[in-house]
């Protein structure tokens, strides 16, 4: 949430970039992946990882992923085509190597510009060593011995084998294939890191990633840079002995993205996300015609937000300011600084109702204004949308309008979808509501499709962290084998009304 320049935008784009890599090279993890036994010293593939991690300021980010677990829960054995094309693989890879296990992975840093990490490892319990280096022939890869370790390389891509252990490196930069197994290994053979570290490993899902804040910001070479020193030591001090965790499970029925902050007390003092248990928000934005079909609230403490910011990374404030069109015109006037405090006192919501007899779409807002913000507001009222209207309270600017169709007046009371009670009682929180609404009917187009699975999405965020929660109409199956066959039923759908 706080690595100066981009980290507030790229903490969800490092996950998906380690994810990417990862599918990426699937087909030669899969190969190696998890297995029981071998001739090994008998420690667990967590602890080689610990070793690796320990003391290696270079690691940003660590966890686990269940390819095996993510795999079945496709369900793909039930499509005879996708069956005939993975199982003959599965079954030569199974033979080799046992994908009950996880594999275990860590980037090192720096950042690159997409979020990935500049090198990443993946580490893999092995079965048989042999039969591991014969598949690796037969497939073509040119293997070379150090001492006991086996070695091959592919571009950015090497992997070093000895006894039940494999370790997958993939980066981006230049190497000596010989010299960098080698210091692979020696660090998996020292001592385990700390207790919150290993605890961290020790977290059972299909996806755990740990972000290292300390060492996130130690190889930083971006806007860290530009601070002096006095800020950058405050900085990294407040990032020492804190973590980011993101843990991903697919269920019956459902999907969860869980985030939790480990932060120092430090860190933790200057967070910026107000609580409010009664959900005061819903009151402003209590007023629409048909049903709720999706919201979004945030409450923030702008004065700290901006504190921040304009400390450790006056960059990413006028990056903001930019976003919402406050570094020009009529709010120039009012100076550089403090421009959202000046204007808001942090509280925002937005509604979207949906009326399917009327085939009509509604929109309610809220500002929390403040004096300033309403007297600006009055000047530039004019140049808003025309299909919106506004009225200045008490509160805040209260807005109204339709996106699509007639949408009548109403003084219908908002009723908060099912699952979705924790709208506004956190710092920013989001849902979206397709229960009673006739999905197929919008005839969504590519992976969109994929809405017509949903039941409803919450999303919340605070100062611990976030949960997004997906639920699908279906509570017996596994989400993954729902979007699965909904991609092979769009993938049909698209095969048949081709023309030949």
């Amino acid at each position: 949430m706080l690595v100066s320049c981009k980290f507030d935008y790229s903490t969800f784009n490092t996950t998906i970039m380690i994810l990417r890599k990862l599918i990426l090279f699937i087909s030669t993890a899969i190969l190696l992946t998890a297995c029981n036994g071998g001739e090994g010293d008998g420690r667990s593939l967590s602890s080689y990882v610990s070793s690796f991690i320990n003391d290696n300021d270079q690691v940003v980010a660590f966890g686990s992923v269940h390819l095996k677990d993510i795999l079945d829960k496709t369900d793909y054995k039930s499509h005879d085509k996708l069956n005939a094309f993975i199982s003959g693989e599965m079954s030569r890879i199974e033979s080799v190597l046992d994908l009950s296990e996880s594999v275990y992975f860590v980037g090192e840093g720096p950042l690159n510009e997409d979020g990935s990490p500049e090198t990443l490892h993946l580490f893999i319990d092995v079965k048989n060593q042999d039969s591991l280096v014969s598949e690796l022939n037969r497939r073509s890869y040119d293997v070379n011995k150090f001492k006991k370790i086996y070695y091959a390389e592919d571009g950015d891509f090497l992997i070093g084998v000895k006894d039940n252990l494999a370790i997958v490196t993939i980066t981006g930069k230049d190497y000596d294939a010989k010299k960098l197994v080698k210091q692979n290994f020696n660090k998996v053979e020292g001592k385990e890191t700390n207790e919150k570290e290993e605890e961290m490993l020790a977290e059972e899902a299909d996806l755990v990633i740990a972000l290292k804040l300390e060492n996130l910001y130690g190889t930083s070479n971006t806007d860290l840079e530009k601070l002096d020193k006095a800020t950058k030591d405050d900085l990294i001090a407040m990032a020492k002995d804190s973590y980011i965790q993101t843990k991903v499970k697919f269920e019956n029925g459902a999907a969860t993205i869980e985030t939790h902050n480990h932060f120092n007390e430090k860190l933790k003092g200057q967070l910026f996300f107000r609580s409010d248990a009664s959900s005061r928000i819903i009151e402003k934005l209590n007023k629409g015609d048909g049903e709720l079909m999706a919201g979004v609230a945030a409450n923030l403490d702008l004065t700290k937000m901006e504190a921040f910011y304009e400390k450790y990374s006056p960059e990413a404030l006028d990056e903001i300011y930019t976003m919402l069109g406050l570094d020009g015109g009529l709010i120039s006037l009012m100076g550089s600084e403090k421009l959202l405090s000046k204007l808001g006192d942090g509280q925002l919501g937005l509604a979207v109702y949906a009326n399917q007899e009327e085939y009509a779409v509604s929109v309610n807002t809220f500002f929390g204004a403040t004096d300033s913000g309403k007297r600006v507001f009055t000047f530039i009222q004019g140049e808003l949308p025309e299909e919106m209207e506004y009225s200045i309270e008490k509160e805040g600017i209260y807005g109204r309008g339709g996106l699509m169709g007639e949408s009548s007046e109403s003084d219908n009371r908002m009723s908060i979808p099912k699952g979705c009670e924790g709208f506004g009682k956190k710092g920013i929180t989001a849902f979206l509501n397709l229960q009673d609404f006739d999905t197929e009917s919008f005839e969504l187009p590519g992976s969109l499709k994929l809405f017509e699975i949903v039941d409803y999405a919450t999303f919340e965020y605070d100062n611990d962290g976030g949960k997004l929660y997906i639920k699908a109409k279906e509570g017996q199956e596994n989400i993954l084998k729902q979007a699965m066959n909904k991609m092979i039923e769009q993938l049909a759908g698209n095969i048949s009304g081709m023309i030949l």
